[in-house]
């Protein structure tokens, strides 16, 4: 709107509304991958990372599931928005206090995550711009369920109307998930028959239970488990006599003089029991 059609219009500038807690978005970032809980329900966001070209932009990941990493920090973002979902950058009102509490079970008993200076209380602090960051440790991979709350209001996850097809604040609490770290072979346990000894041209095999360097067991599957299965190799020493004097080490296979394989192995995963390998040999 304008008195003359020759001068510049009025801007008119909308404002978000006060922040509504419900509708409060939790996010993590992943190898350079944005995620959000609130991506392709509120709104589908795209973030320019450092090594997107000027003025280009990448897709977000959804989040589900907050997530961890055992004997690694930890942290995740929680972003102030108002009912409809529009970014508030605004800290939250004097005398309000940010509640968190990681919660989990341990022999049948709750235990609560903090950090390593607070082993039960996470550590929260203002990053500016409404945003607040939740920081954490575990040396155990285990499933946390995650309780925030401020003034009474909690913060959950939201779900979808039926028939307005609208998000709204009524889901359920939501859930982090400390994974083990990469595998560690001094902490591996292995079993099986193959580790008594085998018998010529019968195939035996050995198992592998992999663990992370504090002794979590490893829960890849799929083409994670797949993948993780090349890393382990049999060795073996292949000796004249019951003693090990002049022992031969070898890796994997080794030929007679003749060509043929003397003996042969390979690994696989174990698609019923994740993180867990099989070497037949």
């Amino acid at each position: 709107a304008s008195y003359s059609p020759y001068m510049a219009p009025f801007p008119i500038i909308v404002e978000p509304g006060p922040y509504d807690l419900r509708l409060t978005e939790l996010f993590q970032w992943n190898d350079g991958s944005f995620l959000s809980t609130l991506h392709g329900k509120t709104h589908r966001f795209r973030v320019h990372l450092p090594n997107d070209p000027p003025d280009t932009y990448t897709e977000a990941q959804a989040l589900d599931e907050l997530f961890g990493v055992a004997g690694q920090p930890g942290a995740f973002y929680m972003q102030l928005r108002d009912e409809y979902g529009n970014l508030v950058q605004n800290r939250l009102d004097d005398g309000s206090e940010l509640n968190v509490e990681i919660i989990g079970q341990r022999n049948g008993e709750l235990i609560y995550l903090g950090t390593e200076a607070s082993p039960n209380i996470p550590e929260r602090n203002y990053m500016g711009f409404g945003i607040y960051a939740v920081r954490f440790f575990s040396s155990e991979a285990a499933a946390y369920t995650v309780r925030i709350e401020v003034d009474g209001v909690e913060v959950k996850k939201v779900v979808q109307d039926p028939i307005t097809l609208r998000w709204k604040p009524g889901g359920g609490f939501y859930q982090l998930r400390i994974r083990p770290s990469v595998t560690a072979p001094a902490m591996c346990e292995a079993y099986g028959p193959g580790l008594r000894g085998a018998i010529t041209d019968v195939t035996t095999s050995i198992h592998i239970v992999a663990k992370d360097n504090l002794g979590n067991p490893r829960d890849e599957t799929g083409a994670e488990q797949t993948a993780e299965a090349a890393r382990f190799y049999l060795f073996v020493k292949i000796c004249d006599s019951a003693t090990e004097d002049s022992c031969e080490a070898s890796f994997i296979t080794q030929e007679n003089t003749d060509g043929t394989l003397l003996y042969m192995s390979r690994t696989r995963a174990d698609p019923a029991n994740p993180g867990q390998y099989i070497v037949d040999y």
